[in-house]
């Protein structure tokens, strides 16, 4: 009488789907029913890269891994075997670990300060890529992994590890503060007489030197020059108009932008006195009509020495036509 054969024989896993991990080798426990008799079943490799110690499979490498199982014939059975697979997923590498040599940027347009990234960790083969983030495009940009400070602001740089046949991909980014820069020294310009006489009669105006950036000038005079002059900022340039006797104290500060710190000055301005007014004036006519001249005297006390009085150069000669007061037109009584 010849052997039967066994019922159909079923393998099954306690879990047919791994995670390929280096560490923690990803296992899980083989199983079958059906068959018939008494034969023991054994547990073999057909492919893939897994090992198998009695019903247990280890999984040595991401892909599938084919198991066969044989239930051995009895006296009565012949053997049968059934096949299960196993997939094993790539498994994530470890974090990345980003340095650089100077976290520390500033902005500077001539030197444009650079710093070269470093990354350590990840668990694949695969290769870094360094991409600069969208919203730090213009900020930052990227040779390799040198990196180059463009403008003041955050620059963000994602950097990828890529993965391999037993990982996945892994991301990780580090970010970069580039710091303002300090403005070139702003200051009043060194060649020209500022000095202005008061009542408006003399105004001084100038571009103020230095600075950097974008930002607007302004000017203000300092609380104990009220009264003293007045100053406006227009276009870059500064206007000073003489209103009393004395010093008068300008703060002059050139806004920050987006890539320099504010930036601060100040300067004085002697407002000068002017000459003293003559003692009388005595006019006669010449003739009997305004062609024929007008002959003018005018006496002054001479002015006091003082380094905030004007030197007495002259005085405009002027007539009064109804409420206004006009210039004569190159008349001039000298000092």
């Amino acid at each position: 009488i010849n052997k039967g054969s066994q019922a159909a024989l079923t393998a099954h896993a306690t879990n047919s789907s791994l995670t390929f991990d280096a560490v923690e080798i990803a296992s899980t426990t083989l199983s079958a029913t059906g068959g018939s008799g008494a034969g023991e079943i054994t547990w073999s490799v057909v492919s893939g890269d897994c090992t198998i110690e009695a019903d247990t499979v280890f999984a040595l490498s991401a892909g599938t891994c084919d198991i066969e199982g044989t239930k051995a014939g009895d006296d009565n059975f012949t053997e049968i075997s059934a096949t299960i697979t196993i997939t094993i997923a790539k498994g994530a590498q470890e974090a990345l670990s980003i340095t650089a040599d100077n976290s520390d940027l500033t902005y500077n347009p001539v030197t444009r300060e650079t710093t070269r990234l470093y990354v350590d960790g990840g668990s694949s083969n695969g290769g870094v890529t360094y991409a600069i983030a969208p919203a730090s495009n213009g900020i930052c940009s990227l040779d390799g992994n040198l990196l180059k400070a463009v403008k003041a602001g955050t620059c963000v740089v994602n950097v990828t590890k890529a993965g391999d046949s037993n990982y996945t991909s892994i991301s990780d980014s580090i970010t970069f503060i580039i710091s303002k820069a300090e403005q070139d020294e702003l200051s009043a310009p060194t060649d020209i007489d500022l000095t202005v006489a008061w009542n408006g009669k003399k105004q001084v105006s100038f571009g103020m030197l230095g600075g950097s950036g974008t930002g607007t000038v302004t000017a203000v005079v300092t609380a104990n020059s009220v009264g003293i002059c007045t100053v406006t900022a227009s276009l870059g340039r500064i206007y000073v108009t003489g209103m009393a006797k004395g010093v008068c104290s300008v703060n002059v500060t050139k806004a920050a932008d987006g890539n320099y710190f504010v930036a601060v000055s100040s300067f004085e301005v002697m407002v000068l006195d002017l000459a003293k007014a003559p003692t009388g004036v005595i006019v006669s006519r010449t003739g009997n009509s305004s062609d024929e001249g007008i002959g003018i005297r005018a006496e002054w006390t001479p002015v006091t020495a003082d380094t905030l009085d004007a030197e007495t150069t002259g005085y405009e000669v002027q007539f009064k036509t109804g409420a206004n007061w006009v210039t004569v037109d190159g008349c001039i009584v000298d000092a």
